[in-house]
């Protein structure tokens, strides 16, 4: 977090008591995208932001492979950031195109915060890599017609193996699950699938 707010921020700014308040009537001024959604009780529910800059440079780019990332327990209010990343080659640096802050992770805030990052550039056929969130993706989904959706390897282990810690099973046998498991996950193709041992343990 702190090294996309140096990336937004200009440096006098990092040194003043600017507000939140104060970067978005900058940003808003000078061309960027801010939009608003509120929830009931006319409070903040999803934000998204892309200064003038950032926007330029993605369409500029126009990358094909987008990464969205969401990270919790940024700030005092509890609102989550969801980063759109993406790979410019010719600095072969990691970019960001936009972001968003979300109160929570109901479908309602992730699409509000993915038909504005549509806006930015009109394409449907990216591909995007995600965490292990469906409630995301299906969102995705819905927003690109044409979109690609893969899992990225770190979550999805990380996420396989806290379920299979949870597991009423032998250490052994929990062992042998997460061994199938990583052999899916890397493996290039199902028919190149290999099953580690004949005697493996079937877990139901």
């Amino acid at each position: 977090m702190r090294n996309l707010i140096t990336k937004l921020l200009k440096e006098d700014a990092l040194s003043s008591k600017s507000t939140l308040k104060d970067y978005i009537a900058t940003m808003e001024s000078e061309g960027g995208t801010i939009v608003f959604m509120y929830d009931v009780n006319e409070s903040v529910d999803a934000l998204f932001l892309s200064s003038a800059n950032m926007r330029k440079k993605f369409v500029e780019c126009n990358p094909y492979v987008i990464q969205m990332d969401t990270t919790f327990s940024i700030e005092k209010g509890r609102y989550k950031l969801v980063a759109f990343c993406y790979l410019d080659l010719s600095s072969n640096k990691t970019e960001i195109a936009g972001f968003g802050l979300i109160s929570n992770e109901r479908d309602n805030n992730f699409n509000f915060v993915l038909s504005n990052f549509k806006l930015l550039n009109s394409r449907e056929d990216y591909i995007f890599l995600v965490d292990k969130d469906f409630s995301s993706i299906d969102c995705i989904k819905t927003n690109f017609k044409e979109v690609v959706v893969l899992l990225c390897q770190f979550h999805l282990l990380k996420c396989m193996k806290n379920l299979i810690a949870t597991a009423l099973a032998t250490v052994e046998i929990k062992g042998e699950m997460m061994t199938i498991f990583k052999s899916l996950v890397y493996c290039s193709s199902e028919s190149l699938f290999f099953w580690p041992e004949k005697d493996a343990h079937v877990v139901n």
